[in-house]
């Protein structure tokens, strides 16, 4: 045999052997568990039993060591837990989701480990592994705990953390979250409750992305953000707290009782923490002052309250997608004047009280632009993207005349209509005529209520003469005679800025 077959042979079992063990790790045996696994306080830890929702286990850490071995990327585990306190530590295998059933009330699941569990070695309540997920429960940690325990340790692994309640108790030295490593890449800590710890958030070299949650009671720093032993080759090194252009999944924290700092950054990269709320300080000066290192956190949510809302309107021009800072921004109804300051195309109104509104965009030399039902949030931010048409351009997707709009949407009626509340949204609108525009809807919303009735879509076809009962179709009173009604109908939407639009 010569050399070449010899290679030859050699290379084909390699492959085999190497088909052979894919074969291995990702088909699933008989006796494996299915993808979702119960634990009760009425379980029983028997390996006979396979954690269905009929024959659950009973405690977390048997769940974790039965299925875990079982779990991949490609087919993760989620470990459901019935409403109860489990008094033990949690350490995760690779792959695997764990979900309580809520973080508060008579049917709240929690985790709530002994003192005693706890050593040098094992001084985390809960340990992530890669590509674990967790939420919808509290972590109470024990008041008589040894110093410096951990809440939860992410170490180089990438984890999902949402809807939790992590409690230190006032443990001395407990740390909420630390997460370190450039392997947390990808990571999210969201939606969670932070409360009487030590310091809340430690990150050293992680880019995880914290959003929408509430730091309060922290005795010493809310977010200590430490300088990694290397370079990160790739990407942030640092937690990203809140991006102005990434507002529908990033900020919106709220930091309340903090007793050191909000952020203390001992990197040399900027900690972006912009769109957050800062025990409700209204001036940079107060904010900064409790501030550490290079942390950019303008601009900030104003009020007292986590329930303040906010909108943040990015404008950009239609056709180079460049931001525009010569904008009027305005919402209806007005609770703000108009605003012209802005963060590089981004316009910011706060605090709001929750409420649906319409922005009203204006800049010269570019077409009016209305956005209809825009949802402010109680405790977050609603991010608007506004493209403004420059003045005399048709615009792409323009192609429907507002006549022609009004015989779409009045042939289509009932299937635009997708809430069946009997009027259409600018939403629903353009889905079902395409090429509308905020100004022709405006134009056909005659009552100017941003929601269009087929009555108003008839009206626009008709072409008629203004009288009293059209006004009546509209939803106006026949009192004082046609013309009377037709001048007061007439100085409302004056008075409203609804006369004289352009299609």
């Amino acid at each position: 045999m010569d050399l070449s077959t010899v290679f030859r042979v050699a290379a084909t079992v390699a492959c085999l052997v190497a088909m052979q063990a894919h074969a291995a790790r990702t088909e699933t045996r008989a006796d494996a568990p299915g993808s979702d696994v119960y634990v009760s306080p009425v379980g029983i830890d028997d390996p006979a039993r396979d954690g269905s929702l009929g024959t659950p286990w009973r405690t977390i850490s048997f769940a974790m060591n039965a299925a875990g071995p079982f779990a991949t990327l490609e087919r993760p585990i989620t470990i459901h837990l019935a409403p109860w306190r489990y008094e033990e530590r949690v350490v995760f295998r690779p792959h695997m989701r764990l979900e309580g059933a809520d973080i508060s009330g008579p049917a709240s699941t929690k985790i709530a480990p002994p003192a005693s569990v706890f050593s040098p070695e094992e001084f985390a309540a809960i340990v992530a592994a890669e590509n674990t997920a967790l939420a919808g429960f509290t972590l109470d940690l024990p008041a008589d705990a040894p110093d410096s325990v951990v809440a939860l340790l992410v170490d180089d692994v990438r984890v999902e953390i949402r809807s939790l309640l992590l409690n230190g108790f006032g443990a001395p030295g407990a740390v909420g979250v630390r997460i370190t490593g450039p392997g947390t890449s990808g990571s999210v800590l969201a939606g969670c409750v932070l409360e009487r710890f030590q310091d809340g958030l430690h990150s050293v070299g992680s880019s995880i992305n914290v959003a929408g949650n509430v730091f309060q009671e922290i005795a010493r720093d809310a977010v200590l953000v430490g300088a990694p032993a290397a370079p990160v080759s790739n990407g942030s090194s640092v937690p990203l707290l809140g991006d102005l252009h990434r507002l529908t999944e990033t900020g919106a924290n709220c930091f309340r009782g903090i007793g050191g700092r909000f952020v203390a950054n001992l990197s040399a990269e900027t900690v972006l923490a912009q769109s957050c709320n800062w025990e409700g300080r209204d001036t940079a000066e107060e904010i900064l002052a409790k501030m550490y290192g290079d942390v950019n956190f303008e601009p900030f949510l104003l009020g007292p309250t986590v329930l303040a809302a906010a909108i943040a309107v990015m404008v950009e021009d239609d056709t180079t997608q460049t931001p525009i800072s010569s904008a009027t921004v305005s919402l209806i109804p007005a609770l703000f004047a108009p605003i012209t300051e802005n963060y590089d195309g981004v316009y910011f109104f706060t605090p709001l009280v929750q409420d649906a509104y319409t922005v009203q965009i204006e800049a010269p030399g570019y077409e009016m632009e209305r956005i209809f039902g825009v949802d402010a949030p109680a405790g977050g931010v609603a991010a608007v993207q506004a493209r403004l048409r420059a003045e005399g351009s048709e615009g792409e997707g323009e192609s429907v005349s507002t006549r022609e709009a009004a015989e779409a949407l009045l042939n289509g009626f009932d299937a635009t209509d997708a809430d069946h509340d009997g009027q259409l949204s600018y939403v629903e609108a353009v889905s079902g005529a395409d090429g509308l525009t905020a100004a022709q809807f405006a134009e056909l919303d005659r009552n100017a209520d941003n929601a269009l009735t087929a009555a108003e879509l008839r009206l626009a076809l008709s072409a008629p003469t203004w009288s009293c009962h059209v006004l009546e179709q509209l939803g106006f009173k026949h009192a004082l005679g046609d013309l009377s009604v037709l001048a007061l109908y007439m100085s409302v939407l004056a008075g409203a800025g609804f006369v004289n639009r352009r299609t």
